[in-house]
């Protein structure tokens, strides 16, 4: 007598424990699945900083040639965060041996963040060498049907004038 509502009490009790926990489970497995996706777009954003400064380092105001002892940090902008981007050398260039340096970019998300989830942030390094490309010129100016210079005025000297180094031809 009397224990059908003990027995009620105690299944109502277990169910809602079981309920909580399926609730607890899966709050944090979505705060696991949101710190993933802020760390995949932090390390796609280091990874386009770091794309952005080697294709663009004289556009980002980095004109030195070869690079100095270190660049940046500069802070490139993208859609969803931005990337900070700095260059150090590691070994001078001496004679024929090209310099060596690393390369690294800080990525780190800006937007996406769910509720507390903090901003992703990952760092990529590459290193670099730098070689001076030597251009082998053929000839000054050339043309299929030749060249035809008519009297004595002006000169076909060969000088490179680009300025940028010494002449080659």
């Amino acid at each position: 007598d009397g224990f059908a509502i003990p027995v009620a009490i105690l299944v109502i009790g277990v169910l809602s424990i079981s309920i909580a926990a399926g609730f607890s489970l899966v709050i944090s497995e979505r705060r696991g699945v949101d710190d993933q996706k802020a760390q995949v777009t932090a390390f796609v954003l280091a990874e386009e900083g770091l794309q952005t400064f080697f294709v663009k380092r004289d556009s980002l105001g980095f004109t030195t040639k070869p690079p100095g002892l270190r660049e940046g940090p500069i802070r490139i902008f993208f859609t969803g965060g931005y990337a900070d981007v700095e260059l150090d050398r590691i070994r001078v260039p001496i004679g024929t041996l090209s310099g060596l340096y690393v390369v690294r970019s800080k990525g780190t998300q800006t937007q996406g963040a769910v509720g507390t989830t903090p901003a992703g942030v990952r760092t990529v390094a590459q290193y670099a060498s730098w070689d001076g490309a030597d251009i082998n010129v053929e000839a000054g100016w050339t043309a299929i049907t030749g060249i035809q210079k008519n009297g004595a005025s002006g000169s076909f000297l060969g000088v490179d004038g680009c300025g940028d180094s010494t002449a080659v031809a």
